[in-house]
């Protein structure tokens, strides 16, 4: 009995990063045997760059790799697809934002890498979402259990890199929105007291973007 082959699209789907993987591996190999003298790659998936010295290294990178893509039957996707100096420009791989900037100790040029404007968005839509208005009579124990994933799972991805000053104003955020869930849910009912909501605060178990005490950042306070 004959066996007729079924294509299946699986675009977002949990397996579409092995699928990546498994086609784009021999783009690695092809690239580590041949042309590591003109950049590194970096590749996640079917997200990656090419970390060159030059303005004309990095033209070239993009244009072999355009034509090994090519072979695979695949295209370079040419709004994602750019040539930008780290110095002046930077750019965002992963959810990173990666920059050159002196170095506070030597004064030279140095890479750097924190949280992207994206992904601060992203983060922030999810914190407004949890404490926004339709969720006033939420259990405050399931609202910070809610806020507790998104902080820690946030935290433990961009731990890495120079995300303090990031995480810190994720923190102040959080508070905010905090403040204002707290004030709204007591609608009426007396003056919601500064000191009160921090006492709550310390004693929720909330977790931080960036701990308190952690090289001298203390929790907001009203």
């Amino acid at each position: 009995m004959p066996v007729e082959p079924e294509v299946i699209f699986c675009v977002q789907a949990v397996i579409s990063p092995l699928l990546a993987n498994i086609y784009l591996h021999p783009l690695d190999r092809w690239w580590s045997d041949r042309h590591t003298g003109i950049g590194q790659l970096h590749r996640y998936c079917d997200d990656f760059v090419v970390v060159c010295r030059s303005r004309q290294a990095a033209q070239q990178a993009r244009d072999l790799i355009a034509g090994f893509l090519g072979r695979l039957k695949l295209t370079l996707h040419p709004g994602k697809t750019h040539v930008v100096d780290l110095g002046s420009d930077g750019f965002d791989f992963r959810g990173f934002h990666f920059h050159k900037r002196p170095s506070r100790r030597t004064g030279r040029l140095a890479p750097y890498a924190w949280p992207s404007q994206k992904a601060m968005q992203t983060v922030r839509e999810r914190i407004r979402q949890q404490t926004e208005r339709t969720r006033l009579r939420v259990d405050l124990g399931e609202l910070v259990g809610s806020l507790n994933r998104i902080i820690q799972g946030w935290r433990a991805y961009f731990a890495i890199g120079n995300s303090t000053k990031k995480l810190a104003d994720l923190d102040r955020y959080v508070w905010l929105r905090l403040w204002r869930f707290f004030k709204k849910r007591q609608g009426t009912r007396g003056r919601l007291e500064p000191a009160a909501f921090a006492e709550w605060e310390r004693r929720s178990g909330l977790a931080y973007f960036y701990p308190p005490g952690r090289r001298g950042l203390r929790p907001c306070t009203p």
